[in-house]
């Protein structure tokens, strides 16, 4: 395989991923637009770190009252 091989097909598959990482990036801000009101999201984790292990209603709650009653997470 030549160098100049090795680098293109280097360089489809850098392009691919960014392409794809940007496209879930871009749907998931749309998708979040859409969507009820809701505390801060981090890209591609969501709340996941956001949401205790014990008790989770209470979390809930101090959500509901700061967002609104319906919210997304």
């Amino acid at each position: 395989m030549s160098l100049l091989n090795l680098l293109s097909s280097w360089y489809l598959t850098a392009l691919t991923l960014i392409s794809v990482l940007l496209y879930v990036l871009i749907s998931d801000a749309v998708l979040f637009c859409r969507m009820p009101p809701g505390p801060r999201q981090l890209p591609f984790i969501g709340n996941k770190f956001d949401i205790p292990k014990s008790h989770q209603w209470t979390q809930f709650q101090k959500w509901s009252e700061i967002c609104s009653p319906i919210f997304t997470i």
